[in-house]
């Protein structure tokens, strides 16, 4: 029961006599009212009946459902125009698994020129040592054939040294654009593996970068997220909500957000770890990846309760050195004031143990 207080109004009025001077036997009256009004107001008040209750005193635990393995990803190169796409959010995906890719057109027609540069430059060269080999086959069958005393054998061996020299720079110069080439095209290659980005671990996308197709790269951006769905934990945001929780022992989780809200059974997990990896708790084993990445649950507990205790509103209490008291509304309307004893305290309401009966009136602030 609520009572707020009148308002008191006061008007003084004064009055202020004019008198005028005048030379000689007469003098003129002329009288001035001046009303003054001045409010003043008392402050207001409330008054409540001291009742019994059943309390609870509760702590909500707060925390988010995540996944303990996550990786983002990004191209290392700036400036390249993103040509396709091929996860979205929510997907699943395997390690290895293509994501995306960027525009290669133009190093796939430098890679084609190339493989066809190097294919011909290895018919040269296949040639030109054909050739060689031909020389020196058919020298040795002349000396063979014609000369074989010893005296014979400088001539040959002169032959055939000049056959070596007469090939060497050509072939040397076949073999260093073969190397050079090659290298180049090793280069092109690994330009186009560069621009494919691959899922560095099996789970589901959790983000993608939005409307990407077509838009240049910025190096180490991060334009995905992969998370292990199958490995997730809810995280409370306080670590030292832990001494609540003992080791193994089930609560209850009330998942808020999402699209599986409802309330789920959570076990309390490596609580010793809480100051390092934040809170945490692992569903049961029922419900594993019932529960969407990023919803958010809440564990309420209940600290302590109290059943029909006498209580009054928090409003009513006021406190000095440390002790506690009230004001009364007594019968003939003044205020008394009485020192209690509290117990438990909730939002609501604040048990006395002591100093107050039931239906005594307070005041509240």
């Amino acid at each position: 029961m609520y009572m707020k207080s009148k308002r008191i109004k006061i008007t003084a009025i004064s009055f202020i006599l004019a008198m005028m001077t005048a030379c000689g036997k007469g003098g003129a009256k002329d009288d001035n009212l001046v009303l003054l009004e001045k409010e003043a107001e008392e402050p207001e008040y409330g008054i409540a009946a001291v009742t019994r209750q059943d309390l609870q005193e509760t702590v909500t635990v707060r925390s988010q459902y995540k996944a303990v393995h996550s990786d983002g990803l990004s191209f290392a190169v700036d400036g390249k125009v993103i040509e396709e796409v091929y996860v979205k959010e929510g997907d699943k995906v395997k390690k290895g698994q293509l994501m995306a890719t960027l525009t290669a057109d133009s190093l796939e027609t430098q890679i084609a020129e190339l493989e066809y540069a190097i294919e011909r430059a290895e018919i040269m060269l296949n040639q030109v040592l054909s050739q060689k080999e031909l020389e020196i086959a058919i020298e040795n069958a002349e000396y063979e054939y014609n000369y074989r005393t010893y005296f014979d054998a400088e001539p040959h061996e002169e032959r055939l040294a000049q056959i070596e020299s007469a090939y060497e720079y050509t072939i040397e110069d076949y073999e260093d654009a073969l190397y050079i080439a090659r290298l180049k095209l090793e280069e092109l290659k690994a330009q186009i593996e560069d621009g494919k980005l691959y899922a560095t671990m099996s789970g589901t996308v959790v983000y993608v970068k939005p409307k990407m197709e077509g838009t240049l790269t910025v190096a180490d951006e991060r334009i995905f997220t992969i998370t292990d769905s199958d490995e997730c934990l809810f995280i409370g945001d306080k670590p030292e909500d832990a001494i609540y929780f003992t080791e193994g022992v089930p609560v209850m989780m009330e998942v808020i957000t999402g699209d599986n809200k409802g309330t789920y059974e959570v076990l309390p997990y490596e609580l010793d770890k809480a100051d390092e990896e934040g809170l945490r708790f692992i569903m049961a084993d029922g419900d594993v990846g019932k529960v969407n990445i990023g919803a958010r649950g809440n564990i309420v507990l209940v600290l302590s309760s109290r059943e029909d205790a006498l209580c009054v509103a928090p409003k009513a209490l006021h406190s000095m050195d440390d002790k506690y008291f009230v004001y009364v509304m007594k019968e003939d309307g003044t205020q008394e004031t009485k020192w209690v004893e509290i117990g438990l305290r909730t939002k609501e309401y604040v048990e006395i143990l002591s100093g107050l009966e039931e239906g005594d009136k307070v005041v509240l602030r």
